[in-house]
């Protein structure tokens, strides 16, 4: 037991490296436009752009790729985000911006994907409660023939 703890905590390190990489790139660029004396409205775009383009492509990854669409993955999207809320908060919001806020499609999918009892939520549910943002969306997948996000843990 003690050793399958032991490679849960790897290989949780690795996935949290990989957001944690990100994060450092974020950084980066923040320290060079700040030493830039890049304006602050600037940096802010700059950033909700790239957080945009977090969102459609984690967003697309769900909608597309039906392996993506499974509560480990959800859980593994879930902690990247809170990596990322994490970085908004420590670049405060003169430089942040609302570059959290893009990422709100991919918060409720992820939201969906690790939430419990799937089976027992009712549609209303979902679209009001779960998914307020994304309804529209979510309207339009039964029209897909291969529907990727299931009710099915």
């Amino acid at each position: 037991m003690k050793r399958r703890s032991q490679a849960n905590a790897v290989a949780q390190q690795a996935l949290i490296a990989h957001w944690q990489s990100i994060v450092k790139s974020l950084n980066y660029y923040l320290k060079i436009m700040k030493a830039n004396h890049v304006p602050p409205f600037v940096v802010c775009k700059v950033f909700t752009q790239i957080f945009s383009f977090i969102n459609v492509q984690l967003f697309n990854s769900l909608l597309l790729r039906r392996e993506c669409c499974s509560f480990s993955n959800g859980e593994f999207v879930k902690t990247g985000l809170a990596e990322l809320e994490n970085w908004c908060h420590e670049a405060t919001e003169e430089y942040a911006g609302s570059a959290w806020d893009e990422l709100r499609h991919i918060r409720q999918a992820v939201g969906f994907l690790v939430i419990h009892q799937k089976p027992k939520k009712t549609l209303k549910e979902i679209t009001n409660d779960l998914c307020p943002v994304s309804n529209f969306t979510l309207q339009f997948l039964p029209l897909n023939p291969k529907p990727h996000l299931s009710l099915s843990h």
